[in-house]
């Protein structure tokens, strides 16, 4: 029944449209288009074909810094599993809540954009046209090396590096050694039946009034003086496997120094029946730097050092052994995607008025149909819609252009767009979660609104240089926070649990405002034939990845 509902989502609905860049440079045309079109007279029809590329490894965050550009698609770039869900699943699994997971990606899109434009002039002030725009687009999202070492697939820890086993030869004596980080220790259940009380209730005890004293105890077991300091205490500072041997004899055990409560200690310690380790047990810090490891009693460990090991043998066989496996399987996939298609129509009509010889005024509304190849499923992680996955969009602007000198023109364009509300697929995103895009699908009813302004510089040097020109300019782009409304108030979890969602969660780092450079230079081949190519770069911002982007291409006019 659950796999059933979860389809019917998928089906009903698209994927979220984050909106991550900054609209590309050719949805208007070449940028020496306005100028060029202006020396045109009577009816004049023109077509214009470019290719480009833009890619992008690193973004500027919230506070204008540059960071990963994965930290657009997660709100954040480093996390821990633990983050996706509204309250603490560490208990299913302590991995969710230690292992940091650092995923890196880069960001690389092809295509080209084909354009045709209708205008006719009037009394040679007034300019009436037509405008229309359709990109082909290709977009690939690689995985590249992670931000962390670890050893699962997003650069996290996997149990191999809470919980190490050899076999060592202590006094003489060959033993099955081990090495359990505490803090590790601290979050396996005493079982994992979830229906069973023991599931709600840690191995480790830190002061557990079942025995005399109320010693610290791990799988139902003494560990301090009381019992023969059965196991001790080995210290890494940086949280990684000791190096070896990890055992020693319990002789060595009991002369060891006491660990101090709150955790504190040189290199190797016992536990003391007489110290309250509370504050240890409130310290993941501290518990992070200490690892147990068995005494050596005769020919073998001690009997509680080996009920602890059997235990904790028998709870990691039934836990995944890497965080991310929480989401592998539900079908969250953080592939490499690569994916291609055509993207939306860009449709406008304008009117232009010559207020005088060097000054030109133009007014367009316009509209963005929603024609490009949307994708359906959120559990794909790295995919992004072609377009603006499903909404249509209209604009309004206006453009002026002034001739300062016989070569050199200003122009300077602002336009506002406004999107319709939609229905989307996005990831679920918890109530108390910190981390977004990682979830079950779930829909939601989506809006945004942006503005673009461009300045120019058109420059067309003297008349020995006629045929050829160029022009540089800059971009400010603005995007409101995503306004998103759940379509239900809860919804299950990656591990089948039901929570209440929150689209503040989803819609956090949404804002965007983008600084991008842009030149471009032509060369009029003949009357008719124009041939031009450009770059954009994005140098700064908050929450817009640092793109640089290419473009090449040839205008007609007939």
């Amino acid at each position: 029944m659950r796999r059933i509902s979860l389809l019917l989502v998928i089906i009903s609905c698209t994927v979220q449209a984050r909106m991550l860049f900054t609209p590309l440079e050719m949805r208007r045309g070449p940028l020496v288009k306005p100028y060029r079109d202006i020396t045109d007279t009577d009816w004049c029809y023109n077509i214009w074909v470019a290719g480009y590329q833009r890619s992008a490894d690193e973004a500027f965050g919230c506070d204008g810094c540059k960071e990963p550009f994965s930290t657009l698609i997660f709100g954040k770039a480093d996390f821990k599993a633990q983050e996706v869900f509204p309250e603490s699943r560490s208990k299913l699994n302590p991995l969710l809540g230690l292992s940091c997971l650092s995923p890196r990606v880069k960001y690389k899109e092809s295509g080209a954009y084909f354009g045709v434009d209708l205008q006719r002039y009037y009394n040679d002030c007034w300019r009436v046209g037509f405008r229309a725009t359709i990109p082909a687009r290709k977009v690939r999202i690689t995985r590249c090396q992670n931000g962390r070492n670890g050893d699962s697939e997003l650069g996290g820890m996997t149990v191999n590096d809470f919980a190490a086993q050899d076999t060592e030869t202590i006094n003489g004596q060959t033993v099955k050694s081990y090495a359990f980080r505490l803090d590790f220790l601290s979050l396996l259940p005493y079982t994992c039946e979830q229906n069973c009380p023991g599931s709600n209730v840690c191995i480790v005890d830190y002061a557990d009034k079942t025995f005399p004293n109320e010693p610290i105890t791990i799988s139902n077991q003494d560990i301090t003086e009381q019992q023969g300091t059965p196991v001790s205490a080995l210290k890494s500072a940086d949280g990684c496997i000791p190096a070896q041997p990890w055992a020693i004899t319990q002789e060595e055990a009991q002369g060891l120094p006491v660990v101090s409560a709150d955790g504190s200690l040189e290199d190797r310690g016992r536990f003391d029946s007489d110290t309250n380790y509370t504050p240890l047990g409130q310290s993941p810090e501290n518990q992070s730097e200490i690892f147990i490891v068995p005494s050596v009693a005769g020919d073998d460990t001690t009997p509680e050092a080996r009920v602890i090991q059997d235990q904790v043998n028998e709870l990691l066989a039934c836990i995944n052994q890497e965080a991310e496996d929480a989401f592998t399987d539900c079908g969250i996939c953080f592939e490499d995607q690569c994916y291609s298609g055509a993207g939306d129509l860009n449709t406008e009509v304008y009117t232009g008025y010559f207020y005088s010889p060097c000054l030109y005024l133009e007014g367009f509304i316009g509209m963005r149909w929603p024609t490009g190849k949307r994708d359906r499923d959120p559990r794909f992680v790295f995919r992004e819609s072609l377009g603006n996955n499903g909404h249509y969009e209209f604009k309004l602007g206006g453009q002026v252009l002034w001739e300062a000198h016989d070569w050199i023109t200003l122009h300077g364009d602002i336009t506002g767009f406004i999107l319709t509300r939609n229905k989307e697929c996005v990831a679920t995103s918890f109530k108390g979660a910190t981390v977004k895009n990682i979830g079950l699908p779930v829909e939601a009813d989506i809006k945004w609104n942006y503005l673009l302004l461009h300045t120019d510089l058109f420059i067309t040097p003297p008349c020995w240089w006629h045929n050829l020109g160029g022009v540089i300019g800059y971009e400010l782009y603005y995007k409101s926070r995503d306004d998103i409304r759940f379509c239900q108030d809860k919804a299950l979890d990656c591990l089948g649990m039901i929570a209440e969602l929150d689209p503040c969660v989803l819609s956090e780092n949404t804002r965007v405002i983008g600084h991008k450079i842009r030149g471009e230079a032509f060369l009029d081949a003949c009357d008719w034939l124009q041939f031009y190519g450009g770059g954009t770069a994005v140098v700064g911002g908050e929450n817009v990845p640092k793109t640089r982007a290419w473009h090449l291409g040839f205008n007609a006019y007939f």
